[in-house]
């Protein structure tokens, strides 16, 4: 949504959900609006660890185990997925060199996207790494809006990294805009008829809408940043190359465009973000040089 969107759309969800929760609007600066969010937060999310501090990346076994409701419920088997790791064979075996590489991408994006580690900073109160050897690459948990999970398993070269934070920031800012403006009709949204098919790390699966329009966003933000200052050339990542992304996204709005079904289960918000969404992969094209070219 920061660069799909903007980053003022971003703000003004924050400042919408926590009002009530600003002490003085006429003299309105990050550090009171983090304040007021992380109120706000702690409101919805009662369940959800805040360290008593603004220490942001961990590495610890206590945090691990402060969060442990994190991993609860699944929503998704990901055994096959788990089945392919070689827990002896990953880039970051010990959480500190994983905490290390992340709070490095963090200072690359403040010296190359100022306004987006600001949001960061803003919007993710707890980045932590496992120091158990639980599968998972990254993740976010809809329950714990404003947290950041960052297995055993991670897997990008150093230069890859700021993608796994933008994607995870992404995924934040989308969950902050569905509490804003509510973005389907959660009756209809869990349909197993209506859900679509769907890869993730190479394992086919039945997502439901959210996650494609989830997967669509992410996706925009990933290229736009590979575009921006990232660069295009394959690394080692969990993320797809550029072609690859660009392909499964078109599908995913070609599934979604045809069948008139999932227009019933979004709100004018979410039509709005699919709207966004294909106008894009309708204009962005790669050229034969792996550089981007949006028509």
């Amino acid at each position: 949504m920061y660069r799909l969107l903007s980053s003022q759309v971003i703000i003004n969800n924050v400042v919408t959900l926590t009002f009530p929760y600003i002490e003085n609007s006429f003299n309105l600066d990050q550090n009171a609006l983090k304040k007021a969010y992380r109120k706000y937060l702690k409101h919805i999310q009662p369940h959800c660890p805040y360290p008593d501090n603004n220490q942001l990346f961990y590495s610890d076994i206590t945090t691990e185990l402060n969060f442990t409701d994190y991993f609860s419920d699944e929503e998704f088997d990901v055994k096959e997925i788990e089945r392919k790791i070689n827990v002896n064979e990953v880039l970051y075996k010990d959480a500190e060199d994983r905490k290390k590489v992340l709070e490095n991408a963090l200072s690359y994006l403040e010296k190359t996207d100022p306004m987006f580690s600001e949001l960061f900073c803003l919007i993710m109160n707890t980045v932590f790494c496992t120091a158990t050897k639980k599968l998972g690459g990254t993740s976010v948990n809809p329950r714990f809006i404003g947290v950041m999970c960052a297995y055993h398993d991670m897997t990008a070269e150093e230069q890859a990294v700021p993608e796994l934070l933008i994607h995870e920031f992404t995924h934040n800012v989308l969950f902050l805009d569905e509490l804003r403006y509510g973005h389907y009709h959660y009756e209809k949204l869990y349909d197993p008829n209506l859900y679509l098919d769907a890869v993730d790390r190479g394992v086919k699966f039945k997502f439901p809408l959210n996650r494609c329009l989830h997967s669509l966003i992410v996706s925009a933000e990933i290229l736009l940043a590979r575009n921006a200052y990232i660069g295009h050339a394959p690394k080692v990542t969990q993320h797809l190359t550029s072609s690859k992304i660009l392909e499964r996204s078109k599908n995913y709005v070609q599934i979604i465009r045809q069948n008139k079904d999932f227009n019933q289960i979004m709100t004018d918000r979410s039509r709005e973000l699919f709207a966004i969404c294909e106008k894009f992969y309708g204009e962005y094209q790669l050229n034969e040089m792996g550089n981007d070219i949006l028509l």
